[in-house]
């Protein structure tokens, strides 16, 4: 039995959930080459660095068809993330922004709960800005269609529900901006809480959003 939210791949390798390992797992393994600290699907090796052990162990499975395996747990997928900036009508200078990440989560091998609290500590879920060169603060809050039982949202096996983080940031002072989901956690029906990967949380975040009090406007690097 393999928990579905503790490994991105159905087999070792299989980097991109093909169902082989070929030369576009390759590809993804090559781009995250030299990674540090890396919580990632690219380290194989699990020692936290993506380097030439992770190549050959990849070279030596290249080729594999993987096999059905039972999966337990859940799967996350990104639904859209969408920003919108606000100026303050009363000051006509300080901006607001206001950033949605939405997300569905679908029950394998059980019924599911996940956290339905958006604090530090505890059985929680966590979105927070992983980029901030201004300063600022900011108010987080989550909404599901799933039903709530014993303190949680509960997904019933493999059915698939919607969530809904929504956060407003304030800026004091001007600067780059990004926010993400850095901790998602669910319940296994014997009460296990367990962590959903850091390493699988890279792609619910917003652009890089560039915020000036005094003059808002959207900068998204790289565009």
């Amino acid at each position: 039995m393999t928990f579905l939210s503790s490994v991105k791949s159905q087999c070792l390798g299989d980097l991109d959930n093909s169902g082989n390992v070929n030369i576009s797992d390759m590809m993804i393994l090559v781009s995250s080459f030299g990674d540090t600290d890396c919580l990632c699907s690219a380290d194989l090796s699990a020692d936290g660095d993506v380097n030439i052990s992770d190549i050959l162990i990849l070279a030596g499975v290249y080729g594999n068809e993987c096999q059905e395996q039972e999966l337990y747990g859940i799967n996350v997928e990104l639904i859209s993330t969408i920003y919108t900036i606000i100026q303050n009508p009363e000051t006509g200078f300080d901006s607001q922004t206001t950033i949605t990440i939405q997300i569905a989560i679908t029950a394998f091998g059980d019924d599911m709960g996940i956290a339905k609290n958006t604090n530090y500590s505890g059985f929680s879920n966590l979105v927070w800005l992983v980029v901030e060169t201004g300063d600022g603060f900011m108010v987080s809050s989550m909404t599901s269609s799933a039903d709530i039982a014993n303190n949680a949202y509960q997904i019933q096996e493999g059915y698939t529900e919607t969530f809904t983080f929504t956060s407003t940031l304030i800026p004091i002072e001007g600067g780059y901006f990004q926010v993400g989901l850095i901790q998602l956690m669910y319940r296994l029906p014997d009460g296990t809480e367990v962590y959903y990967p850091e390493g699988l949380l890279g792609e619910f975040v917003s652009p890089v959003i560039f915020l000036d009090p005094g003059d808002p406007e959207i900068i998204i690097l790289g565009e």
